[in-house]
Parts: structure tokens; sequence; C-alpha cells
């Protein structure tokens, strides 16, 4: 069976309930149009099935090509969290920083009750989700200043969060309008953080939207210069750099050159309409692994 036939399979979950069934059904009959219903149960199928399947978790740490049509018009949470999943290091201490990775069911059952967890979040609404770990501890805060100590964590991760640190968060995030900000460089402030609190040998997992710089006003999309900068401000050593980008067929392996050109679909902007876009969100996402040194 092919790796395509074996995601194909694994999507269609043997329960659903009618609700959930009859939203799913919805997003596959009225053509696939993002955000439309149904599209964040799909989504969450697609991703529960990649992140149980063996083989396809394999294809994304060996950084395999991808099968065609993966994840088309899904959007780049389909690459970020089985590339993440399927590099996790060795250690019973996990950061989730913005906590876009334990949101999703599938990345919980991957925790055991030998592991910690800390969950960190602007807001306390986005951390309300059960972990079965040995402990769990929920931070209200600001990333640019983590309060926690030095060297606390085996794993850190943060997936697409840090592009929306210092930009105006009131949109989506929280009611403080002390977040109402346009402060493009404190994503640095960020991946210091994230390294500081991350253990010597650890290991630091970073995903942010790749390609054409621009400022959304309530997030920024990375071009390779501002990758290098955040590389470099986390003093750790650059394990692997992995790009993905969203094209005709899908989901696909791509690179720094190949996806400079590449943009965002902000599906909150005024003239957005997804009928017309193929596209969910980004374009394209580079994923980082670090290890401090």
């Amino acid at each position: 069976m092919t790796l395509l036939a074996k995601i194909a399979k694994l999507l269609r979950p043997a329960v659903l309930k009618t609700t959930a069934r009859v939203r799913f059904n919805s997003y596959e009959q009225g053509g696939r149009i993002p955000w439309s219903e149904g599209y964040s149960k799909y989504r969450s199928a697609l991703v529960t099935s990649v992140l149980k399947s063996p083989d396809v978790l394999s294809a994304f740490e060996d950084s395999l090509p991808l099968p065609d049509n993966f994840g088309f018009k899904i959007d780049e949470r389909v690459v970020e969290l089985p590339w993440v999943a399927s590099r996790l290091g060795p250690g019973n201490s996990v950061l989730d920083a913005g906590c876009a990775f334990f949101k999703y069911p599938a990345a919980r059952e991957r925790i055991s009750e030998q592991n910690s967890v800390t969950l960190i979040a602007l807001d306390a609404k986005d951390m309300t989700f059960d972990l079965k770990a040995r402990s769990v501890d929920r931070v209200q805060a600001d990333l640019r200043e983590i309060p926690l100590p030095s060297e606390s964590f085996d794993n850190a991760i943060c997936i697409s969060t840090i592009e929306h640190v210092g930009m105006d968060n009131t949109q989506l995030y929280t009611s403080n309008d002390m977040f109402r900000e346009n402060k493009a460089d404190d994503y640095l402030k960020v991946a210091s953080e994230l390294a500081r609190v991350t253990r010597t040998n650890g290991n630091l997992y970073i995903t942010v939207p790749f390609g054409k710089f621009k400022n959304h006003g309530w997030l920024q999309v990375f071009d390779g210069a501002m990758v290098d900068r955040l590389i470099s401000s986390t003093g750790c050593q650059l394990i692997a750099e992995t790009i993905y980008r969203h094209g005709p067929t899908g989901w696909q392996l791509s690179n720094r050159q190949t996806s400079a050109d590449a943009i965002y679909f902000d599906v909150h902007s005024k003239d957005a309409d997804s009928r017309s876009s193929n596209l969910a969100a980004a374009e394209a996402v580079v994923c980082l692994h670090l290890r401090r040194i």
C-alpha cells in the first residue's frame, strides 16, 4: 500500500458522531473550501491519522517527499505537527509555548504519565484541555519574559506562535489593549527566552510562516534574513531546517530559494475570499530543530 493510500485509509475515522460526520462530508462535497463548514473536523481527522501512522511520521523525520495532494487546501498545521512529533527528543519535561501542539488530542496522546508538561499562553482559555501527564503546569504569560528558571525543559515546542509576538494580538488572542503592538523585532526576545529555558543538550522546535516578508498587523511572514536572525538569537546549534510549501499537489518539501516568494492568505482581512484561494493560511512554513549547547 502506498503512503498516500495509507493516509487516505486512516483519514476516515471508524466512528464519528452524526453531527461531525455531516460536517466532515459537507466539507468534502462542498469542494473543500478552506474554513468552510467541516474544515476544522477534516483537518483534525487528517492530523490525527498522520500522528498515529509510523510510516507517515518517518517520512517527516527523514525529510522524505510527501505523497501528491497531501494536505491540499489545509493550513500548515498538517505539516508542522507531524514534523515536530517525528523529531521530539528524549526527556521527561516538555514546554508547549503557545499551545499549538498539545491543542490536538492526537499530539497529547504522545505524552506518557512519566512526562511533565508546561503550557504557556497569553490567554488562559487556550490552556483548558486535559493532559495525562505526571504533572501539568499552566502559565499565563508573555513569551518575551517567561517566568520560569533557566534550563527547565528537555524539549521546548513553539509552533506558529513567534510570528504573532509584538503584533496586534487584540484581533484574535486577547482583549487586553496593551498587546495592541507593532514591535516587529520582538520575536528575537522570544527565541532567546525559549533557548534560555531549554536545558543544555535539550531540543527546541520552532515553526513560522515563511516566504516574502509581510506585516499583516496580527502576524508577520518571515523571510530568510529573519530566520537567520531567529536562529542566531537562540545561540543554539541548528540540527535541521525543513521548509514545506503548499501548491497544486498539496504540501511538499521545498527550500528557501523556491519558497522565497511564498505569501500568506489572511482569512481575517476584509477582502479575503476562501472560495477563490487554495490556501488556508501560510503558503510556506519553515520548521527549525535547534539544540542548546
